[in-house]
């Protein structure tokens, strides 16, 4: 009987929440919980991130790369995240982005790739004029190990700030990375 009651009751709040208006308008900042989730490793199971992220209309896509977006220069993005996000709007939906220590994570789709890398993208201009830079992790399709291409596009980006490079694609930079953990 309780596990009737229960079911029940949480089919009957979960109605009133969709007919919320703040709930609604808060699906971004759910969306936000649950990648920050993902890139810290907590959710493990495929299973149960494709059933959150279809309830918040979630792209889907064959593959994903993770960018990862920081300042040039030592320091945080803090204050220029505003403008920096609504400049991103032209590139991507923004609602793929995330702020995630300070930086601006990026989950790039098939339909969004050619916008920020093709041959005729502007996006290197974008972060030029703003001081910013960009490392991409590998193409992959199991979100719920998004962690592990967080960490490969963080790693581009420390790279390509050493060359200074804008733009810094983990795949690029196979024989850089060997050659460091060869070092280290």
């Amino acid at each position: 009987l309780d596990t009737k009651l229960i079911d029940r009751l949480s089919h009957l709040l979960s109605a009133e929440l969709q007919k919320n208006e703040l709930f609604n308008s808060d699906k971004n900042f759910i969306l936000n919980y649950i990648l920050e989730d993902l890139l810290k490793g907590k959710i493990i199971d495929e299973e149960t991130v494709l059933n959150k992220l279809h309830y918040l209309k979630w792209i889907k896509s064959d593959f994903f790369q993770i960018m990862v977006i920081t300042k040039k220069a030592s320091g945080t993005l803090d204050s220029k995240i505003p403008l920096i996000m609504k400049t991103l709007k032209t590139f991507i939906n923004t609602d793929n982005c995330i702020i995630y220590k300070s930086d601006i994570v990026v989950f790039i789709d098939n339909e969004h790739f050619d916008n920020l890398l093709g041959k005729n993208s502007r996006f290197e201009d974008f972060l030029k004029a703003n001081e910013l830079n960009a490392g991409v992790s590998l193409r992959f399709t199991v979100l719920s190990e998004c962690g592990r291409y967080y960490s490969q596009a963080v790693k581009a980006l420390e790279i390509g700030q050493r060359y200074d490079l804008y733009i810094s694609i983990f795949d690029n930079l196979k024989l850089s990375i060997i050659s460091d953990s060869i070092i280290s």
